[in-house]
């Protein structure tokens, strides 16, 4: 049975394989499509075949076996490809009066005889001189895209491939369609290898097993976090990904080894593979890290402070960031670290000397900043990281000019940000890492902290609890629970408190705690001061599920934008979940340039014309977001303990219910119970919140950064 119409929503769609769940408008009435569809976005006028049939649960459906996508005809279909984006200065607005003047031959009339086009109110000669230009670039491009969209590849791709490779576009795919999984964002090695299938290419040819071996090390890398994997497992997943000959793949890691794709190294017995960007700066870390380690200590500082009245850990921290160029401090909550830097800091100041204080992202460098009352920067913004260029402005050859680097959180350091930040400094900068080596590590592949701790690098570890921070159970039970040991729970007048919850009401409790009795109670905010802290994305009480249930229960506001299939509504909580340095503030004067990752605040203002948003942030900063910016933007009535690292909030919930058993661990309880200032509320199963006391295992990452520094101590001895 074969249907036509337009994409009006993507349901569901698994990145990994392609499957799709989307609502198709008919010209009759919509209908569901499902089935292995991993190109079409909304929008889309396509044509599917396949089975219709009656789902118990769903109704009725079309089960399809195959799809592709039409020429733009009819009204929604056109006006959707004339302000795609593909077509300077038209906007939805224009191409809706151009589909009211033109109808069916709209399209036709905007490439072939434009002229026609100053009849509509709105285009003028200079507009029209743009979309001249705009069409004939377009018109040169669409043997490329109508080859593209043949391949079943949605407009929007279609245009980002036809910019990366221009006229070359079709001899590129043609010749090897896995590079557009290296070159082109939104593509993976799934799509990828679904475009080479149809067009026919050999299941065993070299590009698709060598586009195989590079996204299960990029893949690895992502979803572990580990540097590197061993040679078996790497051959094993490519065998299991492409079902090709395991011979074949042995032979095409060799190649891809000689042409320096990747590297191979070799520990005892053990045979590592890594990704060569990966290899490259975790090798280049440790050299850099060995070098500051060795350097002689080149400063003459007075040490003014009176140290007495430090503990005698904190003594010791202090000293000793006036007797080496390299000191790593680490410690848990209550012990005392933000103390030391600001000790430090006074120090440095009294003896005239240059420093710098960062944090690996927005929300922790701020943090940082106003603990130590002191100018703190994100790690990117110290060296210069743009996202536009691949060198940050401080590298090998401009080195950062100053005395001392001292950065924060180094737990969510990656192995390539560290990379980049030790090729900045000089010889004559010394480093002060601080950080919690218990926290969660990096989101990206590496586990810096810890794998420096395992070496003889210099370092402090303070264990003492001072009083003031023994009085809340928060910092009580985050070492208690970092020990293994069952929590203190419900005590009458502390900030430690447990929530019984099934399954079944886990939803209706949740809604009452932050609705009612917390802001009752404890006179909180439910949207500003309450974070739910969530350890999955998925499930019932997982953070997409959270977040759609609390946005429509907190937020009643009419006012609403669909961007991409998801609603932001006037007043929403929202997060920026990537750093974007062109963003600025309404108050230029107030305002460092850009939006970090991490930053949360409250939308203040909706334009659905112009598809665009304003939102405060909770350091006062208003921001314009245009469509594209957008992207970047999640609720955070609820966010992932992950996203959590280096903020703080006054009153942290988090659930304590059945999910994924890799999540369940102590590691990741104790992040999330050390982003709590005030309050802490479990909410769930007991059961749960046992099983992630006794889980110490947390994912293990592959690294070898400490063997490389281990090996590199042990030369330089000679």
């Amino acid at each position: 049975m074969k249907f036509e119409g337009i994409i009006k929503s993507i349901i569901y769609r698994n990145e990994e394989n392609g499957y799709t769940v989307l609502s198709l408008e008919t010209s009759d009435s919509p209908i569901t499509c499902t089935g292995i569809m991993p190109f079409f976005n909304e929008n889309d006028q396509i044509i599917v075949e396949g089975e219709l049939i009656y789902h118990d649960k769903y109704g009725e459906q079309i089960n399809v076996e195959s799809a592709s996508l039409k020429k733009p005809s009819g009204k929604k279909a056109i006006i959707s490809y004339l302000s795609s984006g593909n077509i300077e200065s038209i906007g939805k607005k224009t191409a809706q009066l151009i589909y009211e003047n033109f109808k069916d031959e709209s399209i036709d009339v905007v490439f072939n005889d434009p002229n026609k086009l100053l009849s509509i109110p709105g285009i003028g000669k200079k507009k029209l001189e743009k979309i001249k230009e705009s069409t004939l670039d377009a018109r040169d491009s669409r043997e490329a895209l109508l080859y593209l969209q043949g391949l079943n590849i949605s407009f929007n791709l279609s245009n980002k491939i036809y910019k990366a490779y221009g006229d070359n576009t079709i001899s590129i795919v043609k010749t090897n369609p896995y590079k557009l999984s290296e070159d082109i964002s939104g593509i993976g090695f799934i799509m990828a290898d679904t475009i080479a299938m149809n067009m026919q290419m050999k299941s065993d040819s070299k590009f698709r097993i060598s586009a195989a071996l590079s996204y299960v090390l990029k893949n690895d890398a992502e979803m572990t976090g580990s540097c590197t994997i061993s040679l078996d497992d790497l051959i094993d997943k490519t065998f299991s990904l492409i079902k090709v000959e395991k011979d074949k793949i042995k032979d095409q890691i060799n190649e891809d080894l000689l042409k320096s794709k990747i590297q191979i190294m070799k520990i005892g017995n053990d045979e590592f593979v890594y990704d060569k960007e990966i290899f490259k700066a975790e090798k280049s870390a440790a050299i850099n890290l060995s070098r500051l380690k060795n350097e002689n200590y080149n400063f003459d500082v007075e040490i003014n402070e009176d140290l007495d009245v430090f503990s005698k850990e904190q003594q010791v921290a202090i000293n000793e960031a006036f007797n080496n160029m390299l000191l790593v401090i680490t410690g848990g909550p209550g012990t005392g670290k933000t103390t030391i830097i600001k000790a430090i800091c006074n120090i440095l100041d009294d003896n005239n000397l240059k420093y710098n204080l960062a944090a690996p992202t927005g929300r922790a460098a701020k943090r940082m900043q106003e603990s130590t009352e002191n100018p703190s920067l994100t790690i990117h913004r110290l060296i210069g990281i743009k996202p536009e260029s691949p060198i940050p402005e401080y590298n090998e050859e401009n080195k950062l000019e100053c005395d001392y680097v001292i950065v924060d959180e180094v737990s969510m350091v990656d192995i390539k940000l560290m990379d980049k930040l030790l090729k900045a400094l000089s010889s004559n900068t010394a480093l002060i890492l601080v950080g919690d080596h218990n926290q969660l590590p990096s989101v990206g592949p590496g586990n810096v902290l810890k794998d420096i701790l395992d070496t003889d690098i210099k370092s402090v570890r303070l264990k003492k609890i001072f009083r003031q921070a023994q009085e809340s159970n928060i910092v009580v039970n985050a070492h208690r629970i970092n020990d293994g040991l069952y929590p203190i729970l419900n005590q009458k007048n502390k900030d430690f408190f447990f929530i019984d919850s099934s399954s079944n009401n886990f939803q209706k409790d949740i809604l009452d705690l932050i609705k009612n009795r917390l802001p009752n109670y404890y006179k909180l905010d439910p949207i500003n001061d309450i974070q739910i802290l969530a350890p999955s994305k998925k499930s019932s009480w997982g953070v997409l599920n959270l977040n759609n249930v609390l946005q429509e229960n907190l937020n009643r506001n009419p006012k609403l934008l669909k961007i991409n299939n998801r609603i932001f509504k006037l007043k929403d909580k929202v997060m920026q979940v990537r750093n974007n340095y062109d963003l600025e503030s309404m108050d230029p004067s107030n305002f460092d340039d850009g939006v970090y990752n991490g930053d949360i605040g409250r939308i203040i203002e909706l334009d659905k014309e112009r598809e665009s948003l304003k939102v405060e942030f909770y350091d006062g900063n208003i921001v314009s977001y245009k469509k594209e910016d957008i992207k970047d933007l999640d609720l955070s009535y609820a966010i992932t303990i992950h996203k959590s690292q280096g903020s703080e909030f006054d009153c942290v919930v988090i659930p304590m219910m059945p999910t994924s058993f890799m999540l369940l661990n102590r590691n990741l309880l104790y992040t999330a119970i050390t982003r709590a200032k005030k309050l802490v509320i479990l909410v769930g199963e007991k059961r749960i919140l046992k099983q992630m006391v006794r889980n110490n295992k947390g994912s293990q990452r592959l690294t070898n950064l400490s063997f490389w520094i281990k090996e590199l101590s042990e030369a330089l001895k000679w």
